[in-house]
């Protein structure tokens, strides 16, 4: 009996001694409960794809400058040409290989200090000043004529001595002027060959004005000077329009200068003559051809009146005027009374 009280009252201890366990009264402090987070990898956002690099269109090649004011335009002779100066009233395109063309635009307080060649003789004189001996350098093609209101002065010059021109072989010169403002074209080469000389030929003969300069209809994108391809150009544009072109070069040993004549030649009356532009004065050299009828360096054909030797007609029947003058008359120096 006693035995089962006493089992009793052990069973019944442990049993307290659980419960006051689990509610926290006496024995060990329960153990921390540590949470541990498990790291999570974020998944990666995909790469926003690069946007696509454009490529530059690339630059077309145009064949015409216009000037930046809209006033002028003027073709390149090739695609090695660009543009180099655009202000002040002027504008250059030059060529890789060193080529030039500059026009330059003045108003009449411009032209008074403007020294215009409007003669050949006066053209040979700006020459000179380079300085520059006449077996140096010759000029051919040159004409002086009216073109629309306004006046047309052309030639071409070549040089024989590169060293004194700082390295240019050929130079071609245009002005178109009136009495309130001009242009002047200067293209040169220092090629020598008839190839370079036409393609320069053909860029100053393109230049055109697209203002409402009074100059405008004088500058169409046509020289006033004959064609270079030889007489019947000439003979078809040069006398038919009245300009005055004169001084081809001769062959070698034959020419006086840039005359094309010798000198005995020139001072006789009976073989050449100084005729003159009854619209601008110019001089044109003509030559006797022993048939009655005369010609100058580019074929053109003249005839005298035979009632009145002073007048002179050209194969179009446009009338010049002589002096009776040999054709030394035309080359030589200009001078001025003071």
């Amino acid at each position: 009996m006693k035995n089962r009280r006493l089992l009793a009252i052990l069973a019944t201890a442990a049993a307290l001694s659980f419960v006051l366990s689990a509610c926290g009264f006496g024995g060990e402090e329960p153990v921390e409960q540590v949470i541990v987070e498990e790291e999570v990898t974020p998944t990666p956002e995909p790469a926003e794809s690069p946007e696509p690099t454009e490529e530059p269109e690339p630059e077309v090649w145009e064949p015409t400058y216009t000037s930046a004011d809209g006033s002028i335009s003027i073709d390149y002779p090739d695609e090695s040409w660009s543009n180099k100066t655009d202000a002040n009233g002027i504008v250059s395109i030059e060529s890789e290989a060193g080529g030039r063309i500059v026009v330059i635009h003045g108003d009449a307080e411009d032209k008074e200090t403007l020294v215009l060649p409007d003669s050949e003789d006066m053209a040979m004189t700006l020459e000179r000043a380079l300085p520059l001996e006449d077996s140096e350098f010759a000029i051919s093609e040159y004409s002086n004529s009216d073109e629309a209101g306004a006046n047309v002065i052309y030639y071409v010059v070549k040089y024989n001595d590169t060293e004194k021109t700082e390295g240019i072989a050929q130079r071609i010169h245009k002005y178109i002027s009136n009495d309130t403002e001009y242009y002047e074209i200067t293209g040169e080469t220092g090629a020598a060959d008839d190839a370079a000389l036409a393609a320069i030929k053909s860029s100053v003969d393109s230049f055109k004005i697209l203002n409402e300069s009074a100059l405008k209809g004088a500058a169409t994108g046509a020289s006033a000077a004959p064609a270079a391809e030889g007489a019947e150009a000439a003979a078809g544009e040069g006398a038919g329009d009245g300009a005055a072109v004169d001084a081809e070069p001769a062959e070698e040993g034959a020419s006086t200068g840039s005359s094309g004549y010798t000198d005995e030649e020139l001072a006789d009356s009976n073989v050449t003559r100084t005729i003159y532009n009854n619209d601008t004065g110019s001089p044109i050299v003509v030559s006797n051809n022993g048939d009655g009828t005369w010609s100058d360096r580019f074929g053109n054909s003249y005839r005298f009146d035979s009632s009145d030797e002073s007048i002179v007609y050209d194969q179009n029947d446009v009338d010049f005027y002589y002096h009776g003058e040999a054709g030394d008359v035309a080359y030589m120096p200009i001078t001025y009374e003071e």
